[in-house]
């Protein structure tokens, strides 16, 4: 028989103390299938892969929500560009950048009532009014309920009804109550 003193050999590397520290700190959260990693994953991939020297099958392991085949490609992708940060997207830029963005935001909430025309002057006139109603609809900004009234309340058609307050009316037979002079008259009849 063999003695049980030797060391079995180990199927996995001894797992370094960084990657202990970066692997704790995870917090996986379920994403699309097909949008982009985002930063703060692919630089703990890229750290384990670089620095800590696991293999793509223990990165996997620390992250089961990420397909073995997209941890090789961000690790090869970061290694190609020699930066975590992504390219550019293709395709045609979007018409208001971040900072008209800021401005058209601050500008509605400060003055609801400014018009499209000074919008669009704001912002350079690089686009139309439609795209800034599209923008604040994609923000989910009420433009209609940031504004106010621009009429009056409306007049009660009755008479009997009185303006309290703030628009609102109430019946004034209900509040009406006789005085003591009143009370005391007899009714008066018409005389023929």
């Amino acid at each position: 028989m063999e003695s049980s003193s030797s060391p079995q050999p180990t199927s996995e590397a001894p797992t370094p103390p960084i990657a202990n520290a970066l692997s704790t700190a995870i917090e996986t959260t379920g994403r699309r299938r097909g949008c982009e990693l985002d930063t703060r994953t692919r630089i703990q991939i890229s750290t384990l892969k670089e620095i800590a020297g696991w293999s793509y099958r223990q990165i996997h392991e620390r992250f089961p929500d990420l397909p073995l085949s997209t941890i090789k490609t961000t690790c090869q992708k970061i290694r190609q560009r020699e930066s975590i940060e992504t390219q550019k997207r293709t395709g045609r830029p979007k018409i208001l950048d971040a900072e008209d963005r800021l401005k058209l935001i601050q500008k509605i909430k400060e003055d609801p009532y400014t018009s499209y025309k000074n919008l669009l002057d704001m912002v350079g006139n690089k686009c139309t009014a439609r795209v800034i109603t599209r923008f604040f609809a994609e923000e989910k900004i009420d433009v209609h309920k940031l504004r106010a009234a621009k009429r009056p309340p409306a007049q009660p058609t009755t008479p009997n009804l009185a303006l309290v307050s703030d628009g609102a009316y109430i019946s004034q037979m209900s509040t009406q109550q006789p005085t003591q002079q009143q009370k005391q008259q007899p009714a008066q009849q018409p005389t023929v």
